[in-house]
């Protein structure tokens, strides 16, 4: 998406918000992008309908996991006259995202190779399995305990590698309380698991963003 673009849905988001004051660009990806506000929340831009029918489930639930959701808005975006886009507005909370950047991303490639390379081809013998398989345990992890201490056990195993143990038993512990809190509370959710949408509040409390 060119500068202009995102310029002008910007300005198409805050047309009935004039009250809204951004300070900086925070950064964008295929759905979207982000800006800081000056009360220090997050204005968020998105084309991702699901992304939006999400937050309006969980805003003002106020969750210790889950981002915290504070507005939202959708709003016709006409870039010329001839393309036209809805596009979906959401007021969410700040969070850090750059000061465990590296012991996260190490985190989530061995999450995700603990459960797509280990666990579902050699244990449950899944073939092609995919994140909505492991939304399906996630969903209920009560009836899947063996398979959250399975690889549990490979992530620590191999944060202890890293000289991560303890960190990595931490994320670990939080996240699966981030996916059961959310599907709690949005059960029809996705999330989107990558290194970029996992942060921490200033309390260290780790909270997931960007679920669809």
């Amino acid at each position: 998406m060119s500068k202009e673009e995102e310029k002008k849905r910007l300005s198409e988001a805050l047309i009935l918000h004039p009250q809204i004051k951004t300070l900086n660009y925070l950064g964008g990806g295929n759905r979207g992008e982000a800006y800081l506000l000056n009360d220090n929340k997050v204005l968020k831009i998105s084309n991702d309908y699901k992304e939006y029918s999400t937050a309006m489930i969980i805003k003002n639930r106020n969750l210790k996991h889950v981002i915290n959701v504070y507005d939202g808005w959708s709003v016709d975006c006409a870039y010329d006259e001839e393309e036209t886009e809805i596009i979906y507005v959401i007021i969410e909370e700040y969070i850090d995202t750059s000061s465990k950047k590296d012991i996260v991303a190490k985190f989530v490639s061995i999450f995700k190779h603990a459960w797509f390379s280990v666990y579902f081809p050699n244990i449950e013998r899944r073939n092609r399995a995919t994140f909505y398989d492991l939304d399906e345990y996630m969903r209920d992890p009560e009836n899947h305990l063996d398979a959250i201490d399975s690889t549990k056990q490979f992530v620590l195993k191999e944060g202890a590698k890293n000289n991560l143990h303890n960190e990595f038993s931490k994320i670990y512990d939080q996240l699966i309380s981030a996916y059961v809190e959310l599907y709690q509370n949005a059960p029809d959710s996705h999330l989107d698991l990558n290194d970029g949408n996992i942060g921490f509040t200033s309390d260290g409390i780790l909270k997931v963003f960007d679920m669809q």
